[in-house]
């Protein structure tokens, strides 16, 4: 019983990502996507400072705090190329294209640690391959034909996210097993809004309409429910149960992505929509990331 509780956590921690994507698509036609994450990450350090004080009273360490920023600015570049996917893609196929990273993580993981893919991994990176080919519509199905200019651009930039997203992983993952997970989570937060900060800075275009109530919700929402909230609840869980099932259950978060998509309209009242091109690339993903989360061969 216990154990499912902390499953849970891990499952409330892909929902709460998950409804990101459309409340995010929600607030782009008002606020671009620097000042948008600029906010996002003042809202979750401060939720993340609240509730990690303790821990940063530990934090004596010049290499972590080095090692966070970087990871802060990693971090920080992973959201800018998914907010700004998200203004030429669907909600569903940015959910699913970031849960791509997985096709990432074992190229670096042996780069880094020289540890070969299993079989599992194997089959889940070919799965995850066809699966994007399908939901960016390189491959059409009415007719069925394939063809590499279809390639959207929001897809594209959200692939970009998916590489960086991977770094992202591989990096939290090294500095939670040798640092303060919940010390780490908030430094990150923290170096991805001074990151955000610069930029926005020297950006030229400005565009930040917060007088509308669905919209500042949306910003408030993604920085301190999807930010804070969400990262505090995936932590707890991987304290409590084996890393394959966080990974497996965290996975959810593409398939809540698609659902909430589908009853949350964007700045213009369009809701998602799924085709069948959609749906079979979603599912093989979907597929290929927890094949790929499974331990045994």
């Amino acid at each position: 019983m216990k154990s499912l509780k902390y499953e849970m956590m891990a499952i409330g921690s892909a929902a709460l990502w998950g409804l990101a994507f459309p409340v995010t698509k929600f607030a782009g036609g008002a606020v671009d996507s620097v000042s948008f994450l600029m906010l996002k990450f003042l809202i979750a350090s401060i939720f993340a400072v609240l509730f990690s004080i303790k821990n940063l009273k530990k934090v004596r360490d010049p290499k972590m705090i080095f090692s966070c920023l970087l990871l802060g600015m990693i971090f920080a570049t992973h959201s800018f190329f998914q907010v700004e996917g998200l203004r030429y893609t669907s909600a569903a196929n940015s959910g699913f294209i970031t849960s791509m990273n997985v096709l990432f993580v074992p190229f670096l993981v042996y780069l880094c640690f020289r540890q070969k893919p299993t079989k599992n991994i194997v089959i889940g990176l070919i799965a995850i391959v066809i699966g994007f080919l399908f939901i960016s519509e390189i491959i059409s199905l009415n007719p069925l034909s394939f063809n590499l200019t279809r390639l959207n651009y929001g897809d594209f930039l959200t692939l970009i996210c998916a590489v960086f997203t991977a770094v992202y992983m591989v990096l939290f993952n090294t500095l939670s097993v040798k640092y303060d997970e919940t010390a780490v989570n908030t430094l990150h937060f923290i170096a991805a809004f001074l990151s955000m900060l610069v930029v926005w800075c020297f950006y030229p275009s400005k565009t930040m309409e917060l007088g509308s109530a669905p919209v500042f919700l949306s910003v408030l929402y993604c920085g301190a429910f999807a930010g804070g909230v969400a990262h505090l609840l995936l932590a707890k869980a991987n304290t409590k149960v084996e890393a394959s099932k966080v990974a497996i259950l965290s996975g959810l978060e593409p398939v809540f992505a698609t659902v909430f998509a589908l009853v949350i309209p964007d700045m213009d009242g369009n809701f998602g929509t799924i085709t069948l091109s959609i749906a079979i690339g979603g599912a093989l993903i979907l597929f290929g990331a927890i094949k790929s989360s499974l331990i045994k061969e």
